[in-house]
Formats: structure tokens, sequence, C-alpha cells
């Protein structure tokens, strides 16, 4: 494993390691990813490079999409008690879902991962995401979109379609709005009251 300059939370370890042992117990990781695993909670933030291992054995295994679903059943099987409460509250207070949604990333993304840069923006209805180091596409796009995925599913929605860019180490997310966001939601909101 090689040294890498963003975290993962001991959460998504341990969410990680639940969900390994369910759909691919087999996968050949390196010690120091076994180790993590097997103590995720030895400390608090593991390098990134445990969950890059990860991703690349299930890619290696069953494929891109393996990666995108094992991210998606992530969200929603592991760490669904950090991410479903602010999940429902952003889905209850906005009539443009995927838009709330997308717009609460950074946030959850805190919970998981640190020294990786999300921003959304609203106007692009694009999702940021920035590595402070190279990455593989495959890794990023696959992580990311399963990860998206999973939000949408907690609150009982499809998620919605996305296109990516990836350039180095930054991967840009657009979402494919149905319903795009009137230009001035406050004077919307304040007039229907």
């Amino acid at each position: 494993m090689q040294s890498s300059r963003f975290e993962v939370s001991a959460t998504y370890v341990a969410a990680v390691q639940r969900l390994l042992s369910a759909v691919a117990p087999a996968l050949e990781l390196d010690g120091p990813t076994r180790f993590a695993l097997e103590r995720p909670y030895a400390r608090r933030w593991h390098p990134g490079a445990v969950a890059l291992s990860v991703h690349a054995q299930l890619v290696r295994h069953a494929g891109d999409e393996a990666l995108v679903d094992f991210e998606r059943r992530l969200v929603v099987e592991g760490l669904a008690p950090m991410f479903r409460p602010a999940a429902r509250v952003v889905y209850a207070h906005t009539r443009w879902p995927a838009e709330a949604l997308l717009a609460s990333v950074p946030v959850a993304a805190w919970l998981a991962v640190r020294g990786v840069l999300v921003d959304w923006d609203a106007r692009a209805s694009a999702l940021t995401i920035r590595y402070p180091e190279p990455v593989d596409e495959v890794l990023a796009s696959g992580a990311w979109r399963g990860a998206v995925r999973g939000l949408f599913e907690l609150v009982g929605l499809e998620g919605p379609p996305l296109a990516w860019r990836f350039q180095q180490s930054a991967l840009t997310l657009l979402l494919h709005s149905v319903s795009p966001p009137p230009t001035d939601f406050v004077a919307e909101r304040q007039a229907r009251r």
C-alpha cells in the first residue's frame, strides 16, 4: 500500500470491512490494508490508500460496476446512520431533491474522507471532487457515482443520471437535471408563505 495525502475515517473503514466480508471475502489485499480492515478503530483516520487498494481489487476481481454497487451499498448499509438523517431533512425541505442532495455531499463526505476537496456548483449542477494526488479515473468515478446513488437511495429515490469528467486528480460529476431550480428560489418560497 502506498502512502496517500488523504484519509478515510475509521467508520468508513469499518463499514468497508463489514460489507467486504459479505460480498468479496477472497480479495487479495496487501498487508497494511488487511491490518486496517481487521482493526478499523485502532485509529480515527486511515490512509486513503486503504480505500484505493480495496477499490482496485474490487475492480480487478469483479469489474467497474462492482465498485459502483459496492459504494452504493456501503452508503446504504454501512454509513446510513451517519447520512440518513441529514439526507431526509434535505429531501423533506426542497422541491428539487436531486440538486439539494448533491449540495449536501460535501458535508456528508467530510464524515468519511478528509484531504479530498468536495464542492457543489449549483449553477453548473456539478459536484467536483479534487484529490490531493493523482488517482485512477475508474476508482474515483466508480466510488463517487456509487456513493451518490446510495445517498439518493437513503431517501427512497433513484439516483439521477450523472455524466463525469476526469482530469488528473479532479473528478466532476454532472447532474442531468429534469427540473432546474427557479432563478430566484428565495422569492418563490416567500411568495408561497
